[in-house]
């Protein structure tokens, strides 16, 4: 019987790693390796990861990071478009996607090596991927600051749209138009 159990677990996690889910190394990230500024404050900052590999959701890894951040609710159709991405990155220092992010953003780092310093010393792990969620507020982001040395490229995976508010003159020539409008409407229901 235990025979049989501990074959149905190795057969279980088998098929679910081969099905694309990539799995967590033996460290964690921390929200602290980026910071984020809204309004001139950081804000909080949560983590998945660290993954084993470049997953940047283009065409050979979308389906692994859309098993990654099912917890965050995150479903990939398909590959990210290339606008979504920003490659060539290095050291530790600021970067910006071609979009200003809002509300709840959730994106995607991939660090050419991560070092990991515990009470036993320091390890380094190579080739990973790690996962950040933040609000970016009703003002927007556009600069992340990113405290790892070796980052190679981002991506995003959910931001929200800002919707514009109107403005009061928006209002006025409303108000204009309607009465316009109301007036002819009256003209015409007098002659």
């Amino acid at each position: 019987m235990k025979l049989i159990k501990s074959a149905s677990i190795a057969l279980a996690l088998g098929m679910t790693l081969a099905s694309g889910m990539a799995a967590a190394d033996t460290t964690t990230c921390s929200g602290s390796s980026i910071e984020v500024i809204v309004g001139g404050h950081s804000v909080p900052v949560s983590c998945l990861g660290y993954y084993s590999g470049n997953l940047n959701g283009n065409s050979h890894t979308w389906q692994t990071v859309s098993n990654d951040l099912t917890s965050w609710g995150v479903t990939l159709s398909g590959p990210v478009a290339a606008s979504s991405m920003v490659s060539s990155l290095s050291g530790a220092a600021n970067f910006h996607f071609s979009q200003t992010l809002y509300g709840e953003t959730i994106i995607g780092i991939h660090y050419g090596i991560v070092d990991v310093t515990t009470n036993l010393g320091t390890t380094s792990y190579n080739n990973q991927t790690a996962f950040y969620k933040f609000n970016a507020g009703t003002t927007g982001v556009s600069n992340i600051i990113n405290h790892i040395a070796s980052i190679s490229n981002a991506t995003v995976y959910r931001t929200g749209v800002m919707t514009p508010v109107p403005e009061p003159e928006t209002y006025a020539m409303l108000l204009a138009g309607l009465g316009m409008v109301g007036l002819i409407a009256r003209r015409r229901k007098q002659a």
